[in-house]
Order: C-alpha cells, then structure tokens, then sequence
C-alpha cells in the first residue's frame, strides 16, 4: 500500500539519502580535473574523492597535493611553499628562499593503463623527479620547453600557499601557478573513482586509482 511505501521510504531511502548528503557535505568531496596542468597523474574529465578534514589539524607541507577553489573551479594542484617562503619560477623550475628544488631526468617516462592519446601526449614530454622537503613526485615540461611568461616572484604570507601543476608548460599555459589562501583549501585527493572522455565515453582501467 502506499501508507507501507511511505513507510518504507522513510526508514530505508531517506536515511540513506541524508546519511550520504552527509557524508559527501562533511567528509568527502568530489573534484573534476579540467585541463592538463596535473598531467600526466592526472587527466582532463578524471573525477577525484578528496578528504575534506584532511587538513583540519595540519596544514599542507611542500610537495603535497591539495585540493583548491570554489564550487566548479576547484582544481588539483602540488604545494610548493608554504607562509613565509620566497618563491619564485624560472622556466617551470621553482625556486624556494632562493634555492631550486631539486630535478632529476627520468629516461623511461612510461604510465600504465594509459591509452594511445594519453601515450602520445607522453611522448611529447620530458620527465623528471621532482624533490621537495623530503617528498619525489614526477614533474613533466614540453620537450620544446617552457614557453608561457614567468609567473612573478612572491613572498608569501602566513596564510597563503603557493601552487603549480606537475606538468610545468601546461601549468603555465593555463595559469595554474601562484599564491593561494588557506582559506581556499578544500581537502587531500585520495582516489580517482572514474573517469571520462570528452565525448563522455569512460577511460578504463582508470577507476579506483589511488593518488600518489
């Protein structure tokens, strides 16, 4: 009967319902990558689960990622530097209190389960080991190099951070490098949990993926 239906509903569905809008509103939150500026760990249309109180006690460290940004513009970026620190950026290659972090050549740049588009972007690519306070992660440039204008040089604030993409010309390019407030922060990634083309057709082998 409907009365046995409303019944249901409300002791099944709806708890279910708010139980999630819980969670998702307090706990865990959802970004979609837009752009290459995190490529290759990350591609345009990869849908990410982020912890939202990740960094409720803690602030980021140099070198870890962070999610940043307001409603649809939120993006997935590398912390750099934290409050006050003096960075600067020469040709993707950042410089902090005047020292740049440290790079070396990856010769076999190679990702697994990436398909042939993602492959030939690769390709096109030089890749290097990034470190930053004790943390590697892969950073990639234009075979051709940097070629998008410098950011300006910063000092930073106490409440501010300062970000790029791992891929430095693409990062450039789409003006994904600079300071942000702590108050922009939304939370750590921590999986891919799908992801899509832009012709809305699914990538395999890309759901579930940790973040590195």
């Amino acid at each position: 009967s409907l009365a046995l239906c409303g019944v249901w509903l409300g002791m099944g569905v709806f708890p279910v319902c708010a139980c999630l809008w819980y969670v998702e509103a307090n706990h865990v939150g959802s970004v979609e990558v837009q752009g290459y500026a995190m490529f290759p760990q990350f591609l345009p249309g990869d849908r990410v689960f982020f912890d939202r109180k990740a960094f409720l006690s803690n602030r980021p460290v140099p070198g870890e990622l962070v999610v940043v940004g307001n409603g649809a513009s939120q993006n997935v970026v590398r912390v750099v530097a934290v409050g006050g620190d003096r960075v600067s950026v020469r040709r993707g290659l950042p410089a902090v209190n005047g020292s740049n972090l440290d790079r070396y050549p990856v010769v076999d740049l190679h990702v697994p389960r990436f398909g042939t588009g993602e492959q030939d972007r690769l390709s096109m690519k030089r890749g290097y080991v990034e470190s930053n306070a004790g943390r590697a992660y892969l950073v990639v440039e234009a075979r051709a190099g940097v070629g998008a204008a410098d950011p300006p040089g910063v000092i930073l604030a106490r409440d501010e951070l300062y970000v790029i993409g791992d891929d430095r010309s693409a990062a450039l390019d789409e003006g994904v490098a600079g300071r942000v407030r702590l108050g922009a922060l939304r939370g750590r990634p921590e999986v891919i949990w799908r992801s899509h083309r832009g012709d809305g057709s699914e990538r395999a082998g890309r759901r579930g993926t940790p973040v590195q």
